[in-house]
């Protein structure tokens, strides 16, 4: 398992680093991916495009409580059905990522 936790802001160009950290750990031997959302100050679209391009290399889930402009983008986009969300990192360590 990988836990990465993005901490500030991310727009179309800090939102790229998370892209390379997630790059990487595709060709890791991790099982899942748990992306710690709760330092996560500021995003625009750009970091969930980030995550949608990463989903099919990955067995994601977003730990949060998400932060509510992340929240708002994926139910404004239509795309919180394609993340596993849990409540926090305890329950993100104890759940089965999609295509399990």
């Amino acid at each position: 398992m990988c836990v990465i936790t993005p901490a500030g802001e991310f727009d179309g160009e800090t939102a790229q680093a998370v892209r390379e950290v997630l790059q990487a750990v595709a060709h890791s031997t991790a099982r899942k991916t748990i992306i710690d959302c709760t330092r996560i100050a500021f995003t625009d679209s750009a970091l969930l495009h980030v995550l949608l391009d990463a989903r099919p290399a990955h067995r994601m889930i977003l730990a949060g409580p998400l932060p509510r402009q992340l929240w708002v983008l994926l139910m404004l986009t239509g795309t919180t059905h394609l993340f596993v969300i849990a409540d926090d990192l305890t329950a993100a360590h104890r759940m089965e990522p999609h295509g399990q």
